[in-house]
């Protein structure tokens, strides 16, 4: 078994049938690669078109997949990730002591998880110059899971807390909604069930005693496992946010913190001058309540979301004026609309992140620097 703190990219196996030159593996950070490399994409390799088919159980490294159980909790909104080995899958959240737990994808007690060794392509599968435009994109999202419940709210218009040592990010593709069908045996993927049936192994092969091709996951009644999410975890800086309205109340409307997330996270990004995909964002659910989650998107952090607790006041100015001299009716290019966020213009309205930001900047930032770490006090004295 691999440690996870060291795997960081996801490879592609990429032998065809005609071809038995081992060529060099494609890789994209693990991230990117639940997306392009997922089952069902097309995976373009010197020239040559593939259909990624499934999932790499081992890698060339050593490295091994992983199985796990997710639990979310519907009362205090707290993700579990559980042993997959456990035989006593309690319905109980250790956080809120609610009988609770669920999976994430509704009417089941828990969903099952994969974290790939990386991706493959069917042996035997065919390859094309051409290239197709059918292939339908995979969205990825990303959980914040391992923190604390929130306390009880003080400040009037925000809270927020940052990096705990137990926190992760975990990354999920649930496919088309419901996840994919996986076969623990060969690896083959497929979002339709039915693909499954009496399939072939994935990276070619026979058994010894039947000399037949087909997969022995196919007699196997525990093998074929559904409605799997396939996932990525790292441990990051993060920067959790919790809003509230005019009126005091916490903020629960997805689209008001989704353009709070997207709006800030670019802004963070232009003042500390680095590029727009060193930091990325999420929401999460509690009970009543959401908040936005900033993070860095590089492996262990790289020390830039951790940095906006000390410039809260001066990036909020910023963010409200960029989106002020913006003349769209919802959202566009020039204030909310980038790669990352395009497939999710449903979810965008610059005029509810400046109703809230207005707020934001007439309030009083004693709170705020009141539980500042000694850290980023001196780190921000020296940078003033």
């Amino acid at each position: 078994m691999y440690k996870r703190q060291e795997f960081n990219n996801a490879y592609v196996q990429d032998i065809s049938k005609d071809d038995y030159k081992i060529k060099q593996l494609p890789s994209y950070h693990i991230t990117r690669a639940l997306s392009e490399y997922a089952p069902g994409m097309e995976i373009v390799i010197d020239g040559w078109s593939y259909k990624s088919e499934g999932i790499s159980l081992k890698n060339n490294w050593g490295g091994s997949s992983t199985k796990d159980l997710l639990q979310h909790c519907t009362n205090c909104g707290a993700e579990h990730i559980v042993d997959h080995g456990d035989n006593q899958i309690s319905n109980v959240c250790t956080d809120c002591q609610t009988n609770s737990l669920s999976g994430i994808i509704p009417g089941s007690r828990f969903t099952e998880i994969i974290e790939p060794a990386g991706f493959a392509v069917d042996l035997f599968g065919e390859k094309s110059r051409e290239i197709k435009e059918s292939s339908n994109i995979q969205y990825v999202e990303p959980l914040l899971i391992g923190v604390e419940l929130w306390s009880d709210a003080s400040h009037p218009v925000f809270e927020y807390r940052d990096s705990k040592d137990n926190a992760e990010i975990l990354y999920y593709n649930h496919g088309e909604g419901d996840g994919y069908s996986v076969c623990l045996e060969c690896g083959r993927v497929s979002i339709n069930a039915s693909e499954l049936i009496g399939h072939r192994r994935l990276r070619g092969g026979k058994d010894k005693e039947s000399n037949s091709s087909s997969c022995n996951g196919n007699e196997n009644p525990y093998a074929i496992r559904h409605n799997v999410l396939l996932v990525g975890r790292f441990q990051t800086d993060f920067f959790e946010l919790r809003c509230k309205d005019g009126r005091g109340k916490l903020i629960n409307d997805e689209t008001t913190l989704f353009s709070i997330g997207q709006a800030i996270s670019k802004n963070l990004t232009s003042f500390l001058g680095i590029e727009e995909q060193e930091v990325n964002f999420g929401l999460k659910k509690y009970k009543g309540f959401g908040s936005v989650f900033l993070f860095d998107t590089a492996k262990g952090g790289a020390g830039y979301v951790s940095q906006l607790a000390n410039f809260f006041e001066e990036v909020c100015k910023e963010t409200l004026k960029q989106l002020q001299v913006c003349d769209c009716n919802s959202a566009c290019t020039k204030c909310l609309i980038d790669r990352n966020s395009q497939y999710h213009i449903d979810k965008l309205n610059r005029h509810k992140a400046i109703d809230w930001l207005k707020t934001v900047v007439a309030v009083s930032y004693t709170h705020l620097r009141a539980h500042e770490t000694k850290a980023n006090l001196v780190c921000r004295l020296l940078l003033e």
